[in-house]
């Protein structure tokens, strides 16, 4: 597991932990949209570093 593979993780736990947080401060009534945030989130980071359609990975040569 690299650096960047540990960051996301880090930032992965860090979402589910605050999630869960604001879920329980909420009473647990919003528990549904709490997940769904907390999985859009672990999306956009699953998606860090990496090229967007139409783009090249750095030092990649055409």
């Amino acid at each position: 597991m690299g650096m960047t593979d540990k960051a996301k993780q880090k930032v992965k736990e860090a979402v589910d932990k605050a999630g869960n947080k604001a879920d329980d401060m909420s009473g647990n009534k919003h528990g549904e949209e709490m997940d769904k945030g907390q999985s859009r989130m672990n999306e956009g980071t699953d998606s860090m570093n990496q090229p967007q359609m139409g783009q090249q990975k750095p030092n990649q040569q055409q």
